[in-house]
């Protein structure tokens, strides 16, 4: 009987000491190209750069310890959003407008060093939008449309 304890105590010792603690992060920010249009619909709202920051650029570093060992392209995108998040935080804005990425492995080779540079930007006077808003916001959905048909992808399989 004193057997049976015993081996059960260790089995349930040896579960509990291959257990992990695991940290996750998840982060989403917004960038806005040139081209983009940020509205809502009904609402449309102003974006207004911050003229007295000019264009930004910072640099977030990313540890390899807190990455998968394999970095597909979903992590690459979370990556990039992360680093958006952190420089819209510094700057206390909502966008960054016509983002340039540049993601390289660091100096000491322990992880990954995001650049980002844009023009820092925050939403104002959002308001409803009215017929004149309206008609603007169809031409720009029908431009932006067809001229996705042309767009095609940088790297082919």
């Amino acid at each position: 009987m004193k057997k049976l304890f015993f081996a059960a105590l260790l089995a349930c010792l040896s579960i509990g000491a291959q257990a992990q603690n695991v940290k996750i992060q998840e982060t989403q920010a917004r960038a806005l190209d040139v081209q983009s249009n940020a509205y809502v619909q009904p609402l449309v709202v102003e974006l207004k750069i911050d003229e007295a920051k000019g264009r930004i650029s910072e640099t977030v570093t990313v540890l390899f310890d807190k990455l998968p060992k394999e970095i597909k392209l979903e992590e690459m995108n979370n990556i990039r959003s992360l680093a958006i998040y952190e420089v819209t935080k510094k700057y206390k804005c909502d966008v960054i407008v016509a983002p340039i990425i540049n993601v390289v492995t660091n100096e000491k080779g322990d992880g990954l060093d995001v650049t980002v540079t844009g023009f820092a930007a925050n939403y104002q006077n959002w308001r409803t939008a009215n017929s004149n808003d309206l008609e603007w916001i169809k031409l720009e959905k029908i431009r932006t449309v067809s001229e996705s048909e042309k767009i095609e992808p940088v790297v082919r399989k």
